[in-house]
């Protein structure tokens, strides 16, 4: 099959809310146990600002570096919760059943694998953007030094962050087939970004468009669950309290720590099946194989 046919932005988005549709319980529930509720443990134990938090009863630098150690922690599971859900997500897509036990052994056995590619990822990413933003810090503190116009300096401001995301989306279009492959197609860590480069050859301003839609999605909902949350929780600040202390405090209640685990758990499943459907369309026009040749490997 010629690999010529464009991707579908409106389709592979379609076919992500269709499979997400089908089966919120399952989808919802995992990212709940494996993604929300450690994030919840996480945010409200170890936020220096929470005031029955053990930053308060251990001090900043231990409190610090347990929250470390558990971000560590957390980042693995989602990675474990990602490649889960875009197999249950796939599994839907080429068979329209799903079983868990199966899609969970599957991404069980590539567990050490998906643990290098985190830290292997994690730490180029690390570095490119330590770069990005030493550069950008630079270039803004030299322009800010050349002009008196605050708004100008808020221009490039926004245009570093603006090409931050830019970087981001790029490298998430590059990889973000690396965890199908490596658990759909049974490839080492190397195969799998090779696949994943292949694959999204040609494709990857488009899955660039489609993750910003879902970056914007995930910003939206978090500002709505969460800026609520912060302006209707309780009032938990000091009559000195500065504006920009009244809004941390803010962050800082249960009701809001509730909200971010709601987020969590919808923008980890809803992405899962993003990245499912766009890399079962990959496979369609690549490799000229339809989703329901995709499930010989649950068989």
């Amino acid at each position: 099959m010629s690999d010529t046919a464009k991707l579908r932005i409106g389709s592979v988005i379609s076919d992500a809310f269709a499979v997400f549709s089908r089966r919120p319980v399952i989808l919802l529930g995992l990212a709940f146990v494996m993604v929300g509720i450690p994030g919840f443990i996480q945010n409200y134990a170890f936020s220096p600002l929470n005031p029955r938090g053990l930053a308060a009863d251990f001090g900043d630098g231990l409190a610090q570096t347990i929250e470390l150690i558990s971000t560590i922690i957390i980042t693995i599971l989602t990675i474990w919760a990602q490649a889960l859900l875009v197999l249950i997500c796939v599994e839907d897509m080429s068979t329209g059943e799903v079983n868990v036990e199966e899609c969970f052994n599957i991404s069980a056995r590539k567990f050490p694998l998906l643990l290098a590619f985190t830290f292997l990822a994690g730490a180029v990413l690390i570095i490119i953007f330590a770069a990005l933003l030493i550069g950008m810090g630079l270039a803004v503190a030299n322009f800010a030094e050349q002009t008196a116009q605050p708004y100008g300096v808020f221009i490039i401001v926004m245009l570093a962050l603006l090409a931050i995301l830019a970087v981001a989306l790029g490298i998430s279009a590059l990889l973000c087939c690396v965890i199908p492959a490596m658990t759909m197609e049974d490839s080492g860590l190397v195969d799998s970004v090779r696949r994943s480069l292949y694959l999204t050859q040609g494709s990857r301003k488009r899955i660039m468009v489609i993750l910003g839609i879902y970056v914007f999605l995930a910003m939206l909902l978090g500002g709505i669950l969460g800026g609520g949350a912060a302006y209707f929780g309780p009032d938990v600040t000091t009559p000195y309290a500065t504006a920009m202390q009244e809004i941390q405090y803010s962050m800082a209640t249960t009701p809001y720590f509730l909200a971010m685990m709601v987020v969590t758990t919808l923008v980890t499943a809803i992405g899962s099946a993003i990245i499912a459907s766009i890399y079962v369309a990959l496979r369609k026009r690549r490799d000229g194989v339809e989703a329901s040749d995709l499930g010989a490997i649950f068989e």
